[in-house]
């Protein structure tokens, strides 16, 4: 099962759209409807993360929630569940229009959660709209997200079955998403990573016609390239962070965000900070929505970290078909970066 890209998009490049305060593009799938941003009014300190799926997303919401509550969130309660996912379609919010008034309730600094491309998430500045807003883009080596992807897809629980799928009451048509149990019968009574891989690969999404790759979910390498398209175009609200990093240099990369969204908090509590956004603090927290969502909750959620378990499974064609297609949306430094966290 092999499939470079066709001759129709070789050496061409994705067009990616510019920001702005509004969504230009909204998105409409399984998983997603970008619709709800039309209704969020945003503050002057908000902040959104913006990143591909399991790229180190909770990670840095959990980082910015320790940091806004001196490593104290309110009931001991997880960044995840303090920073919602705007455009995650979901039955109680999405049917009761609730989701503006609930966040527009919340007394604490906002932090959003994205994953999706710009132009689909709205843009805030002080030059657009007066308004301070951060944002904070994450990348990771797409080969080590495909490997997390397919621990997480594997993992979901009956919760995040009941959520996907939904249908839209205006009767918008989308690709269904298949259940694991599904892939497993389809692949023959297992599903593994590299199968994963080869489903993101040969396989894009038809309502996300600018993607030729990414099913079940999306093009993760659209949404990172869109956000890197941008990265020297003079957005000074955007910081540029690595997951390499954040595992490197944790106490440094926690003090460079705090100094980022300019968050003065209790140097005395740092210790307490630190701890609280280690992998092993994180995978301990008990959530019952969690356990719902995903079977062992938060421990299969996080899963292990860890990068480079696709070395010993793809092989040189893998690797030539997975840089083929990451050109179509990035350059060779961005690409470079998003491998590494280093820019040549």
């Amino acid at each position: 099962m092999k499939r470079f890209l066709s001759t129709t998009v070789k050496g061409q490049k994705c067009k990616y759209l510019e920001p702005k305060p509004y969504i230009e593009r909204h998105i409409r799938t399984a998983l997603l409807d970008t619709r709800i941003w039309d209704s969020i009014e945003p503050r002057n300190d908000d902040i959104i993360i913006a990143t591909p799926a399991k790229a180190g997303t909770t990670w840095t919401q959990e980082i910015v929630s320790q940091l806004i509550f001196d490593g104290s969130p309110p009931n001991d309660t997880t960044g995840m569940m303090l920073s919602p996912w705007a455009s995650m379609r979901s039955p109680l919010l999405r049917d009761n229009a609730l989701f503006p008034q609930l966040t527009g309730q919340y007394q604490f600094r906002r932090f959003f959660k994205s994953h999706e491309p710009v132009g689909s998430v709205p843009y805030f500045s002080m030059e657009n709209c007066g308004k301070n807003v951060k944002y904070i883009v994450v990348g990771r080596d797409y080969r080590d997200i495909i490997w997390s992807l397919h621990n997480h897809h594997c993992s979901l629980g009956p919760l995040a079955d009941m959520q996907t799928n939904l249908p839209f009451k205006d009767g918008h048509e989308f690709t269904r998403m298949p259940f694991a149990s599904e892939l497993v019968q389809q692949f023959g009574g297992e599903f593994t990573p590299k199968d994963m891989w080869d489903l993101a690969l040969q396989k894009g999404i038809p309502e996300l016609s600018e993607t030729i790759d990414g099913y079940p979910y999306w093009s993760n390498l659209w949404i990172i390239g869109s956000w890197l398209n941008i990265k020297d175009k003079g957005y000074d609200n955007i910081m540029y962070i690595h997951y390499n990093n954040l595992k490197d240099d944790l106490p440094g990369m926690i003090k460079k965000i705090a100094e980022y969204l300019e968050i003065d908090y209790d140097v005395s509590k740092f210790d307490t900070i630190l701890h609280n956004c280690t992998f092993e603090a994180m995978k301990n927290k008990k959530s019952p929505e969690m356990e719902a969502a995903f079977k062992g909750g938060f421990k299969s959620f996080i899963n292990k970290g860890t990068g480079g378990r696709w070395k010993d499974t793809l092989n040189d064609d893998d690797i030539m078909q997975y840089k083929e297609l990451a050109s179509y949306y990035m350059n060779d430094d961005q690409i470079h970066w998003l491998e590494t966290g280093q820019w040549n």
